[in-house]
């Protein structure tokens, strides 16, 4: 029974990560953890407040945190990493081809976030 019921629960999962993947853009996928960002203060927020700023700042990202996300914030974290070209890493260029305030966006996550995940490491 609880080999089906896994099998089950994994194939919902990788449902939701295909439509994830399927009806998302990098630059929505970026708004939507920016915004799990600035709303919470849990392990998955900052996880993608991590991913984001290392990616905007140019600093490094442990991949650890990357099991912080449930599969719907993964796949997002996914399609934010998608694509690797290390003269395009900045999260708020995405965001704002979606039309939303890239900077003031990353702005905020660093306000909230930056000081606390440097006082970590």
């Amino acid at each position: 029974m609880e080999k089906i019921d896994l099998k089950r629960y994994l194939a919902k999962q990788e449902q939701k990560r295909q439509e994830i993947l399927n009806s998302f853009s990098r630059g929505r996928a970026a708004y939507d953890l920016a915004n799990l960002a600035l709303e919470h203060t849990s392990r998955s927020a900052e996880a993608a407040a991590r991913l984001l700023l290392s990616m905007e700042l140019d600093q490094p990202f442990d991949f650890k945190f990357l099991l912080r996300f449930d599969a719907e914030n993964r796949a997002k974290a996914d399609l934010v990493m998608a694509g690797y070209q290390p003269h395009n890493l900045w999260p708020s260029g995405w965001i704002d081809k979606e039309g939303f305030d890239g900077f003031e966006i990353i702005a905020r996550l660093r306000e909230k976030w930056y000081s606390a995940l440097e006082e970590s490491q």
